[in-house]
């Protein structure tokens, strides 16, 4: 497999976290053996690249996403594990997502160590960039396993060289999405303080730039109190979709502010196209591309392409000649990998994982107006979004034609046979097919387009599974997956680690098959894992 990114400062977490031992004698002898270059602190801005490259690569872009875009229906899995979990025969092991628990957690536990660094050191520029990274890890882990350790896990300390809590309790969701928003918001005030030196180019998204951070935990804001409407009553429902739309105001104005980790390239890839070059287990799924063949949608000419003489040529597929190689929606009898169509995305080696992207924010305009019963501007929301979820697919397939040298090293060649989609053919998109279709059920479409946006290399599968099961609980199951055969998991499974060693997660695992029962506290499910 080849690596994926290995830019940080090797180490750090753990000396972070490593406590001095030993005598405290002043013979030189004592000293003679110490290591002058092994350093045991440093300041924060030093680790902040290892919890942006972590989220990006583990949390946001990592096995949670390639197996959720199974789950989604934006692809198949076809192969080896993949194809296990279409069949959902792994769906429910601690192992399955074992990798992602623990990364998810790592990366959790240093963005604590960034926030009491900063504050220790009166850096408020680069505590709140740690706040909005424990943020969104935290919001990742509780949306996807439901009830999790968190107030006694992940802590910035250790006491007597171990954790504090060698078996962290569960806390709610309900608590954890506490601590979420209070982490924005505390975000948001630390970046109107302003003190202290930032992180400075250590800063790989915004470069430093806390007026940008601020945007983005703006959205992140709207993001989640939108992922908690079904917990509202409904006196609160108008005030809280005011609120959603007062931050998106805050937020961005165009793709160019997106948080976007964009520090891929040479042999470090975008994990998507890592997984998918090392082990091709997934194809692109016909459920997607049916949707967007009901649509006369322009996406439906440049999203797929097909693998030719034993994978060493890939050539894009046009809406007329797609449907042949389209892989079974169950994954077929076996596993067979390099024989269905795949997604041109699979292919964007460099693309970037987007913490949260434009479109996302738009979408979440268009549902908060609707909602309002304001459909003129929802509309006007929805247009603005689909035309820029349009641009970013463009963006990626241009990320693909960039990548034609390394790709060549593993494919051979791809022919990029069909025009690119422009703004104009994105908004006319919009004005005739898209239009009639939200004037007829204004949140069917708006929820439609969503789900249509959410694709690509850029590790918003996950964040679109979160929308999906919102939405299924409130009865706004407008998906129309084919997958039918096999039971929708509601929820991912505990890590292998915490299953094997802490008493309170082994007796809500169980045998793990709670997965396919809604426990989702924000889906109007019971709140607790494993009951």
């Amino acid at each position: 497999m080849k690596s994926i990114l290995n830019i940080s400062l090797v180490g750090l977490s753990a000396l972070a976290l490593s406590v001095v031992t030993g005598g405290c004698s002043d013979s030189y002898m004592d000293k003679i053996n110490e290591n002058a270059d092994n350093t045991t602190d440093a300041p924060a801005k030093f680790l902040l690249p290892d919890v942006l490259t972590s989220t990006a690569v583990h949390t946001v872009g990592g096995d949670m996403d390639t197996y959720i875009s199974g789950y989604n229906e934006y692809e198949v899995g076809v192969g080896n594990q993949l194809w296990q979990a279409q069949k959902r025969i792994s769906t429910s092991s601690s192992t399955t997502f074992g990798d992602a628990w623990n990364e998810s957690y790592a990366a959790l536990r240093d963005a604590h160590i960034v926030i009491a660094k900063s504050t220790a050191a009166g850096d408020s520029k680069t505590k709140g960039i740690g706040e909005v990274m424990a943020a969104i890890n935290s919001a990742v882990l509780t949306d996807n396993f439901g009830d999790i350790p968190f107030s006694q896990a992940a802590l910035s300390y250790l006491v007597g060289g171990v954790p504090k809590y060698t078996n962290p309790k569960l806390d709610t969701q309900a608590s954890v999405y506490d601590s979420i928003m209070n982490y924005l918001d505390t975000a948001i005030k630390d970046f109107n303080t302003g003190s202290g030196t930032g992180p400075g180019s250590y800063d790989y998204v915004y470069g430093g730039d806390t007026g940008k951070w601020m945007k983005l935990a703006y959205g992140l804001k709207a993001r989640y109190i939108m992922r908690l409407y079904n917990t509202y009553s409904t006196a609160e429902k108008t005030s809280k979709m005011q609120e959603v739309l007062s931050d998106i105001a805050n937020s961005f104005t165009s793709a160019s502010e997106q948080g976007a980790y964009n520090v891929y390239g040479t042999s470090n890839w975008n994990p998507y196209y890592d997984f998918f070059i090392s082990r091709n287990y997934f194809a692109i799924s016909p459920t997607y591309m049916s949707k967007l063949k009901e649509r006369n949608d322009p996406r439906l000419n440049r999203v797929s392409a097909a693998f030719i003489d034993q994978y060493l040529d890939m050539a894009q597929l046009t809406d007329t000649t797609y449907e042949s190689g389209l892989a079974p929606i169950d994954g077929g009898t076996s596993d067979n990998t390099g024989t269905y169509n795949i997604s041109i995305y699979s292919c964007a080696a460099s693309a970037p994982t987007f913490y949260m992207s434009y479109h996302e924010l738009k979408f979440l305009e268009a549902e908060a107006y609707e909602r309002l019963g304001d459909n003129d501007n929802a509309k006007a929301a929805l247009k603005t979004a689909v035309v820029a979820a349009i641009a970013n697919t463009e963006a990626n397939i241009t990320n693909v034609v960039n990548s034609a040298d390394e790709l060549g090293n593993d494919w051979g060649t791809i022919s990029m046979t069909t025009p690119a989609i422009t703004t104009a053919n994105a908004e006319d998109y919009f004005d005739n097919n898209v239009a009639p279709l939200f004037n007829a059920n204004p949140l069917k479409e708006i929820i439609s387009q969503k789900y249509l946006g959410m694709f690509g290399p850029n590790g918003e599968a996950v964040e679109e599974y979160a929308d999906i099961r919102r939405h299924k609980a409130a009865n706004e199951d407008y998906f129309d997956f084919g997958n039918t055969k096999v039971s929708y998991p509601w929820e991912l499974p505990y890590g292998s680690s915490a299953v094997t060693a802490n008493a309170n997660i082994v007796s809500a695992f169980g045998n793990g098959q709670y997965v396919y029962t809604n426990c989702l506290w924000w889906a109007g499910g019971t709140g607790k894992a494993g009951k």
